[in-house]
């Protein structure tokens, strides 16, 4: 305390903390204006620069965390709007329960209902290959021509 008080009385009112503060901070800013420069000749001389589908996850994490304005100014390797695309993105795939999904496509018809049509199609030969779509009133969708597996030995009835 007593080299505080040294300083003038400076530190009674709290001006030595906000000038050590402005130093680290325009201290940080010229090791960002660095790393940008590093960057800009880095892209200049190689081009375009691929990344990963984890470095643009971090991208577009830390990205939408900036100010638009600073985004801007900050953004070297890709523009500000691929980064919030990005994140938009990132966001959509978080609620699209993709992670609780089986499988793609419609679930498979369950052994029992095969093994039913199936019976019914060889104990009755006459009502034809499609005759499952034909007669089905609760889910018309539910059945299409093809539905009777090849491995079955059904062939289809000519009309």
């Amino acid at each position: 305390m007593r080299s505080l008080r040294s300083l003038g009385g400076l530190a009674a009112d709290g001006h030595v903390s906000f000038l050590a503060t402005a130093v680290l901070q325009r201290q940080n800013e010229m090791a960002l204006e660095l790393a940008l420069d590093e960057l800009r000749m880095y892209k200049k001389r190689f081009g375009r620069i691929r990344l990963t589908d984890e470095e643009r996850r971090v991208l577009a994490v830390k990205g939408k965390s900036l100010d638009r304005r600073l985004l801007e100014k900050v953004a070297v390797i890709v523009t500000p709007d691929t980064i919030l695309r990005w994140h938009r993105e990132l966001i959509a795939k978080k609620w699209d329960y993709s992670k609780r999904r089986k499988s793609p496509g419609r679930p498979k018809t369950s052994k029992e209902v095969e093994e039913l049509v199936l019976r019914m199609a060889k104990e009755n030969p006459g009502w034809g290959y499609d005759w499952p779509a034909r007669n089905t009133l609760s889910r018309p969708d539910s059945f299409d021509a093809g539905f009777v597996p090849p491995r079955s030995g059904l062939a289809p009835v000519e009309r």
